[in-house]
């Protein structure tokens, strides 16, 4: 059965104020679904296991993000994985309990990173992407 979609925003910045501490991202794709949104996360690395997107941190960032930036709640999650092979898509949902401790684990680790006891992990794939590569003796 073919669902009509409204697409709501495209690459779509939004700023999470998580008690006091910021975090800013950008939606790749929002979609009005009925009785809220779809979030669209493009990905071109390997496919993960429904575990791995149950879990997936970044994806419990966006549903925040949208009941905030959209006044809307978010009904689903998705990562699209675009491979040369094909399109897998892989959805999930977050509740208020899974929000509460994605929060939380957020907090967590702002705290740590403030107080000084944290410890990076660094790593190709991370190092590429940091923006404090330059000055990090970490960097690899």
């Amino acid at each position: 059965q073919q669902q009509d979609l409204s697409v709501l925003a495209v690459e779509k910045g939004f700023r999470l104020d998580l008690e006091g501490m910021e975090l800013s991202g950008r939606f790749d794709r929002v979609e009005m679904v009925e009785g809220g949104v779809k979030v669209i996360d493009f990905k071109t690395s390997a496919v993960r296991t429904q575990d791995q997107v149950d879990a997936d941190l970044q994806l419990s960032v966006y549903a925040m993000a949208c009941e905030k930036v959209f006044d809307l709640p978010c009904k689903e999650l998705c990562f699209l994985f675009l491979r040369e092979d094909g399109v897998t898509e892989v959805l999930t949902k977050r509740n208020d309990s899974q929000l509460s401790d994605s929060k939380k684990q957020i907090l967590f680790v702002d705290k740590a990173i403030e107080s000084k006891d944290f410890r990076p992990t660094p790593s190709k794939r991370t190092c590429n992407w940091c923006p404090y590569r330059n000055v990090c003796d970490m960097a690899s």
